[in-house]
């Protein structure tokens, strides 16, 4: 693993850590299939001063802290904090995102407030033999705090329910439970699948579970659509109201008061999803025109002079080879509708292609 990877671009933002590696003991964790071994190379202030120069920065883009491990474990939870804290004195507007199966705990509140954080909680009803922390007991701690992180911070707090596997977790009992208990301790929830591989598949069927309609795609993640079909349907008979969305970046961006970053409205296929968001007719109503001088700009600071053309419904087409995380970038800080012919594969996918 190179030190690429302690500051790495993902579809939802930039990923920003002081570790690589995790020892919790998630069965269905991706970065284990890649990340054998914990480093540690690096301190948060080391990886800020790297940040404010790297060639994806841009105040715009969420930065998503420690992801490359649990951002909470007791060990690791000081950088995590100190991160916030540094985040927030040089005055970084981003949206930062911690994604966590621990409690944060009611001390150094400070760095949640006025700082745009985002706590994603994952509860699933995954088996504990798969999912350590998913325990009633931890899950009562997450919801407890919840509700005093949300009467002393203005943190937004939110449900990320995933993974969610076929003969695990995926019954229409268990989605119900879950949703019975968490819908008055959350901001909203984020229905997300899971990044497959085929050892990952191997290892979730030893106990059971049901990945047999999974097509060998390890570039997204995989959720059926009868299973987002289901919450849904629990969703409006228990708590019509409750905020319940597809994409990390659509609850995000709802929260903030602005159309989908990551554009997904965009995609034919995502329009279902988009029927039943609240931001449906923001998203649908944004339109931006291109400016060639705005994207000589970030061009520039891509270091690349990609040949592109404009559709006359103003979307910008890019003819060069041009890769998954650049693509990702442009789409975010110039909210352009983007066609491109040949993206290339991003340094994690093309390991996960090899897994």
């Amino acid at each position: 693993m190179n030190d690429e990877n302690y500051i790495e671009f993902l579809k939802s933002g930039i990923s920003i850590n002081s570790q690589l590696g995790c020892n919790i003991g998630c069965k269905y964790c991706i970065v284990g299939e890649f990340q054998k071994n914990i480093e540690k190379n690096y301190t948060p202030v080391n990886i800020i001063e790297k940040l404010k120069q790297h060639r994806f920065y841009n105040e715009k883009i969420p930065l998503i802290i420690n992801n490359r491990s649990e951002p909470l474990v007791p060990f690791l939870r000081t950088d995590t904090v100190n991160f916030l804290r540094l985040l927030k004195e040089n005055h970084f507007k981003n949206p930062k995102i911690l994604i966590s199966k621990l409690p944060f705990g009611t001390s150094d509140c400070d760095v949640l407030n006025q700082n745009n954080v985002f706590i994603f909680r994952t509860i699933s009803g995954m088996p504990a033999d798969i999912e350590p922390p998913s325990n009633p007991e931890n899950r009562r701690k997450i919801l407890l705090e919840n509700d005093y992180l949300k009467e002393h911070t203005d943190v937004k707090i939110i449900h990320y329910w995933r993974p969610i596997v076929r003969n695990l977790n995926a019954s229409e009992q268990i989605l119900e439970s879950i949703f019975s208990e968490i819908n008055s301790h959350f901001d909203g929830s984020v229905v997300s699948g899971i990044r497959v591989t085929p050892n990952i598949k191997k290892i979730l069927e030893k106990f059971g579970g049901d990945l047999s309609d999974w097509n060998g795609d390890t570039n997204h993640k995989f959720l059926p659509q009868d299973i987002w079909n289901n919450i849904l349907n629990i969703k409006n008979k228990i708590n019509p109201n409750y905020l319940l969305f597809r994409h990390t970046s659509c609850i995000i961006s709802y929260l903030n008061k602005c159309s989908d970053y990551n554009l997904h409205y965009c995609k034919t296929k995502n329009l279902k999803y988009c029927e039943v968001c609240p931001s449906h007719h923001r998203c649908l109503n944004f339109v931006k025109n291109i400016n060639p001088n705005e994207l000589n700009v970030f061009f520039k600071q891509l270091g690349k002079d990609f040949q592109y053309s404009v559709s006359d419904n103003q979307t910008l087409i890019i003819h060069s080879p041009i890769y998954q995380e650049e693509l990702s970038f442009l789409k975010m800080v110039l909210q352009y509708k983007i066609n491109a012919q040949n993206i290339q594969k991003s340094g994690s996918e093309e390991m996960l292609a090899h897994v």
